[in-house]
C-alpha cells in the first residue's frame, strides 16, 4: 500500500508540473500587409491563468529586435487575465514575418513556457540584393541578419553559425573582421568584387558564461573602415 501510495504521488506531481500556467487566445496575430516605413505596428496578446495559483511572468523573450514586448510582473490570480504588449518595427525587414516571443512564467512551484507569434507581409521598394540581403552594415556591404540568434544554451557548448555578407557597392572591397576571444573564425574570401558574396563560419564559446540572456558583437572591417556590428545574442539555462 506504501508503495503504491508513493507511486500515485510521484504521478500527481508530474502531472501538475506538466499542466498549463497560461493560455493566449488568440496565440497568434496577424498583421496583414504592412509597408516598411509605415512605423511600428503595436499588437495586443491577452492570455489567462488557466491554474490553480497566482502566476507571474518572468521574461518575455523576442526572437529578434524587431519585436519589443511589454508587459507587467504583477501575479495573475487563478482564472484572471492579463496582457502581453508587442511592438513590431518592419523598418529593416520585408517579405513574409513570423516573429516569435517566449513568455516564461511560474506558479511558484515551477516554470512553463508560451510561445506567441505576430505574422504578417512587409512590403518595400528595393532592388533584389536589398531583398536578399536587407542589412547594410556600410561601404555597400550588406548581410541577411543584423542579430544572429544563439538561442537557448548550456554553459560550455560551442555554437555555430554562417553569416553571408554581400558586396552592393560598385568597386571591390576587401573584408577582415574582429570580435571578442569568445569567438572564432574564418572569412572565406577576403577580397569582394561588386556582386559577389563571401561567408564568415564563426564558433562561439560559452563556457564560463553565467546563467541570463549574453550579448557580443562582430566588426566586418571594409578596407580598414569599421562596419555596423552584426550582434550575437542568447541565453544560458
Amino acid at each position: 500500500m506504501c508503495l503504491l501510495a508513493g507511486f500515485s504521488w510521484v504521478v500527481s506531481s508530474a502531472r501538475e508540473k506538466d499542466a498549463r500556467l497560461l493560455l493566449f487566445t488568440p496565440s497568434t496575430i496577424e498583421i496583414d500587409t504592412v509597408r516598411y516605413d509605415g512605423g511600428p505596428v503595436e499588437v495586443t496578446f491577452s492570455f489567462q491563468n488557466v491554474s490553480g495559483k497566482p502566476v507571474t511572468l518572468l521574461d518575455v523573450r523576442p526572437q529578434c529586435g524587431c519585436t519589443v514586448p511589454v508587459y507587467s510582473r504583477s501575479a495573475v490570480g487563478p482564472g484572471k487575465k492579463g496582457t502581453v504588449k508587442v511592438t513590431f518595427d518592419p523598418s529593416q525587414t520585408y517579405g513574409e514575418q513570423k516573429r516569435y516571443l517566449t513568455v516564461v512564467s511560474t506558479n511558484g512551484d515551477y516554470r512553463k513556457l508560451n510561445t506567441i507569434q505576430v505574422h504578417g507581409y512587409v512590403r518595400r521598394d528595393q532592388t533584389p540584393s536589398e531583398i536578399r540581403f536587407p542589412f547594410h552594415l556600410g561601404a555597400g556591404i550588406r548581410t541577411e541578419l543584423e542579430t544572429v540568434g544563439l538561442r537557448r544554451r548550456t554553459a560550455g557548448e560551442v555554437v555555430r553559425r554562417s553569416i553571408v555578407l554581400y558586396n552592393d557597392s560598385q568597386v571591390p572591397v576587401t573584408l577582415s573582421w574582429k570580435s571578442s576571444r569568445r569567438v572564432k573564425g574564418e572569412l572565406g574570401r577576403k577580397t569582394l568584387a561588386p556582386g559577389e558574396r563571401t561567408t564568415l563560419e564563426v564558433s562561439y564559446k560559452t563556457k564560463g558564461l553565467p546563467s541570463g540572456e549574453f550579448t557580443d558583437r562582430i566588426v566586418i572591417r571594409a578596407d580598414g573602415k569599421a562596419l555596423s556590428p552584426i550582434l550575437l545574442k542568447g541565453t544560458i539555462e
